[in-house]
Order: structure tokens, then C-alpha cells, then sequence
């Protein structure tokens, strides 16, 4: 009788906490959506102009801007959506050109070696390409940066 007194009571708890965890804020549930749903709303899709307008109305519930106000804020808005956008295109080409070139120096090198060093090169650099990862999943992880942080074998990373 004990023992089914317990699960009962610790069955009602998960319940409860479980039911704890959900969400009844239709903000919150729609900021997740646009943060996690990243397929047809992307900022990347948006024009700066919708940008601009989100935001505005964004900052407006929160503010309660004038007629005014909200045609300022949302002209300061429209200028920052389009400085960011072509930002990102530039930034966009230049991450591309970077990669481009990498793989140039990379082909360039692998000419030069020989069949066994092309294979211990190519097992070497997949190798790091893993701990970069790695690296930067415990970086996130910990919320701190990489300086100074010592590896699990006591040695000073970064």
C-alpha cells in the first residue's frame, strides 16, 4: 500500500513538473518559432523594409511610440536593416573568397607531397577540423572565451 502510495504521489509530481514546462506565453512560443523555425521567415528572406517594420512594431509594444516617433524610429530602423544586409553580402563574398583561396593553398600543398604525406596530411587536418569543433562546443558550453583555459590533460589552451 506504501509503495503505491509513492508512485502515485511521485507520478502526480513528474505531472506537475512536466506540465511546469510548457509554455502558455504566446510571445515567447512565437519568438521561439522565429528563432528555431529559421525555413520561410529568415531575416535572410525578408526585404529590409519588412525587417524595419517587425522591428518597429516590435519596439512599439513595448514603448508605446507617437505617430511621430514611430516613423523616425522606423526610418533609423530601415536604414540600419539595409547597412546590415549589404554588410552580410559583403561579408558573405569575402567568407567565400577566403574558403576559395584555402582550397587553393590546400591543392597547391597536396601537390607537393607524396601519395602516403597527401594521406597522413588529409587524416591530420580532418583531425583538427574535429577538435576546432570540439573546441568550440565545451567554448559554448562553459559560456566563457578560449584563452586561458586549461585541457583535460592540464595544459594551457588557446
Amino acid at each position: 500500500m506504501r509503495k503505491i502510495l509513492t508512485l502515485a504521489v511521485l507520478a502526480a509530481g513528474l505531472n506537475l513538473v512536466s506540465f511546469g514546462q510548457t509554455t502558455l506565453d504566446p510571445d515567447r512560443t512565437n519568438r521561439d518559432k522565429h528563432r528555431h523555425g529559421r525555413q520561410a521567415s529568415s531575416k535572410e528572406n525578408q526585404s529590409p523594409e519588412q525587417i524595419a517594420k517587425l522591428r518597429t512594431i516590435r519596439l512599439d509594444k513595448e514603448l508605446k511610440f507617437t505617430d511621430t516617433q514611430r516613423e523616425k524610429v522606423y526610418s533609423l530602423q530601415l536604414d540600419q536593416a539595409k547597412r546590415q544586409k549589404a554588410y552580410k553580402q559583403e561579408m558573405k563574398k569575402l567568407h567565400e573568397a577566403r574558403r576559395a583561396e584555402q582550397k587553393s593553398d590546400m591543392s597547391k600543398l597536396h601537390q607537393l607531397l607524396t601519395p602516403e604525406q597527401q594521406k597522413l596530411a588529409r587524416e591530420r587536418f580532418t583531425h583538427r577540423k574535429g577538435e576546432k569543433f570540439m573546441r568550440k562546443k565545451r567554448e559554448f558550453r562553459k559560456g566563457g572565451s578560449m584563452d586561458n583555459q586549461k585541457s583535460p590533460e592540464g595544459k594551457l589552451e588557446g
